[in-house]
């Protein structure tokens, strides 16, 4: 897969320094402007200082629950109109949380561990669906 990805800013929120790292290089390879934090409350502020097109959030934070970030991150985004992706990072085999925040307005669960290819068409697909209906509702 040969996606550039020049124009995008990403937040991403987890706990884990060398997961941050990893996905941080990961993007910057490929172009994207990568803004990385370990906590919801940076995340906020990442979030509204960056106003990133995509953000990759760990469900299980610690010091915070990354469903209150989600629900800050779409009072946010009805000041501007527009509706930011919000992934959820988590194991797949926590299916239970896996529904729960994706019924809870998460986009979709990029599980972990995973490869490039799936980072990346999981990027695509929420640019692409945020492109066809981007207005909050």
């Amino acid at each position: 897969m040969g996606q550039e990805l020049s124009s995008l800013t990403v937040v991403v929120v987890d706990e884990v320094p060398s997961f941050r790292s990893l996905v941080s290089q990961l993007l910057r390879r490929k172009g994207a402007e990568v803004f990385t934090v370990s906590n919801i409350r940076d995340g906020t502020e990442a979030f509204i200082r960056e106003r990133p097109d995509l953000v990759f959030v760990d469900l299980h934070l610690p010091h915070g629950d990354s469903f209150e970030l989600l629900a800050r991150i779409r009072n946010l985004d009805a000041e501007t109109g527009i509706k930011t992706p919000v992934i959820a990072i988590n194991s797949l085999s926590d299916t239970l949380a896996n529904r729960y925040a994706v019924t809870s307005g998460f986009y979709s669960i990029l599980g972990k561990p995973f490869v490039l290819q799936q980072l990346l068409e999981t990027i695509v697909k929420a640019l692409q669906s945020n492109h066809k209906s981007n207005r909050v509702s």
